[in-house]
C-alpha cells in the first residue's frame, strides 16, 4: 500500500474546518475535480462510524452526473475523521489547533498516489483554505 501526508493550515478554529467533512454545504465547497461541481443540494452525509456521504458531481460542460460514496470510519469530533472513498483506500484528517487556526494533516494510504492524484488532493485543500 502507497501513503502520503499533505499538511494546510487553515484561518478558521477546528469546528469550522470539521465542518468540512460532515455539512453538506462545506463538503461541497472542496470536494470536486477541475470542471466539475459538487452541489450541495446533492450531498447527503450520514457522519457517524459505518455512515456514507453520498454525493453527485456535475459536469460543467454537458451536465453529465458523477455519483459517489466515501464510507466513514474513525469520527472524533474536532480531531479525527476516517474516510473510505474507494476500495483499498482509507484517508485519515488530524485537526489540531495552531496560533494562526487549525493544521490539517491529510494521511492517504491506497493506490491513488501518483503525482495527478497528490495534485488533485492539493487542490481540494486549496479550495478549504479559500472557503474558511
Amino acid at each position: 500500500m502507497s501513503r502520503y501526508t499533505l499538511r494546510r493550515t487553515l484561518s478558521a478554529p477546528k469546528e469550522r474546518v470539521y465542518d468540512f467533512f460532515v455539512d453538506p454545504v462545506a463538503f461541497s465547497h472542496w470536494f470536486v475535480v477541475p470542471g466539475f461541481t459538487t452541489p450541495a443540494d446533492r450531498v447527503r452525509i450520514d457522519a457517524r462510524p459505518g455512515g456514507q456521504i453520498q454525493a453527485v458531481m456535475v459536469s460543467d460542460a454537458d451536465a453529465t452526473q458523477v455519483p459517489f460514496v466515501v464510507g466513514f470510519g474513525e469520527l472524533a469530533p474536532m480531531e479525527k475523521v476516517v474516510l473510505h472513498p474507494g476500495e483499498g483506500e482509507r484517508v485519515t484528517i488530524i485537526l489540531t489547533e495552531v496560533p494562526e487556526g487549525t493544521e490539517i494533516e491529510y494521511q492517504y494510504e491506497g493506490p491513488a498516489t501518483g503525482a495527478a492524484d497528490i495534485a488533485a488532493t492539493d487542490a481540494m485543500l486549496d479550495l478549504m483554505a479559500a472557503h474558511t
